[in-house]
């Protein structure tokens, strides 16, 4: 058997912290988008049968978006040992406004459907119709006075942790 996961990703904006400091992937559900930036979608496939598989990945840029260092429509074959996990990304952005369909990855196997993910819509709006106030980025460019104050005052802001002060 194999599993597949398929996960949008803000390669500006990949993680956040979690309990005991640790990072964390954040993942942009629901997939919504702004024009002109680039996104990744983050792929993982594993393998929980009983013995190393050959699979075959394969990948489509959704609907509407532009392929950046990849193509539009792609298969990657990996070798997958026995419970393992194989990670791959491809990156695209979108143009223009709208709402656009994505085909899902489909993994094979000797030319068998053995996983696929589920489809999804993507949005992409002008500004984003969700506060991130998890994320620095998000609340030092568009955040209240509050919110710059609520975050320094709450996160951790050690080296590495994702905040830059310019100028202090």
């Amino acid at each position: 058997s194999v599993l597949v996961v398929q996960k949008y990703v803000d390669p500006d904006d990949r993680f956040r912290v979690v309990e005991g400091g640790e990072q964390a992937e954040k993942y942009i559900d629901p997939p919504e988008f702004l024009p002109g930036k680039v996104y990744a979608c983050q792929i993982v496939v594993t393998n929980v049968s009983g013995g190393p598989v050959t699979a075959e990945i394969h990948l489509q840029i959704p609907q509407g978006s532009v392929p950046v260092c990849n193509e539009a429509l792609e298969t990657r074959r990996a070798r997958i040992g026995l419970f393992q996990t194989h990670r791959t990304t491809y990156s695209f952005y979108f143009p223009r406004l709208g709402t656009f369909q994505h085909y899902p990855v489909h993994v094979t196997c000797k030319s068998a459907l053995v996983a696929f993910a589920a489809p999804t819509t993507a949005t992409v709006v002008r500004t984003p119709t969700k506060e991130d106030l998890s994320s620095w980025k998000f609340v030092s460019s568009r955040g209240s006075h509050d919110h710059v104050v609520g975050y320094l005052r709450e996160q951790n802001l050690q080296p590495g942790s994702g905040v830059r002060l310019l100028g202090i």
